[in-house]
């Protein structure tokens, strides 16, 4: 194990929620949201791939709060089963990606849309694995926008119409269908 981790013991859900509130989120210095940052950090990303940095990206945020979890706890579960993953919303012309506490059984890729008609989430592809009832109200912790939300508001903060697709799943597998 490297040097610079440091382990406490591992969290219950509540027990995460407040570390990203009280040590994550103060870790992001520059503005929530878009910020200058993004005009020379996009151009370098574009050509790296997302990098570990929580004044960064959408993408590297994520995966800094996903490995700092890790330096935290020395695991990616909870107590109480859950286990951190990232989920993506995909638009007509933009995404965003965050984390989100998954249940540790339900971690496999997986992707949703919100169906009109229906007034609920279809899976799309992957495993599918929620019901709207379960997928509402999992936790967001989205370092790139300074905020801990669940499902259905986060959602609906990237298209008040739940338009686009969510998937879900493990940060290294995110894009598996």
């Amino acid at each position: 194990m490297p040097s610079d981790v440091t382990l406490t013991s591992e969290p219950t859900l509540n027990g995460a929620d407040r570390w990203f509130q009280d040590s994550v989120v103060p870790m992001r210095t520059t503005a929530a949201g878009f910020s200058p940052n993004r005009l020379w950090k996009s151009p370098a990303r574009m050509v790296t791939g997302n990098q570990e940095d929580p004044n960064g990206l959408c993408g590297d945020a994520a995966f800094f709060v996903n490995e700092e979890f890790f330096r935290k706890f020395g695991g990616y579960t909870t107590l109480d089963g859950f286990q951190i993953g990232v989920i993506l919303w995909n638009g007509e012309m933009l995404n965003h990606i965050a984390n989100v506490m998954l249940p540790k059984q339900k971690t496999a890729p997986q992707k949703y849309v919100w169906r009109d008609a229906a007034n609920d989430i279809v899976g799309v592809s992957g495993k599918i694995q929620f019901a709207a009832s379960e997928l509402w109200p999992l936790h967001v912790y989205d370092l790139y926008y300074k905020q801990a939300t669940t499902v259905d508001v986060w959602w609906s903060w990237r298209d008040s119409n739940f338009g686009g697709s969510i998937k879900l799943g493990m940060i290294y597998n995110i894009d598996d269908d």
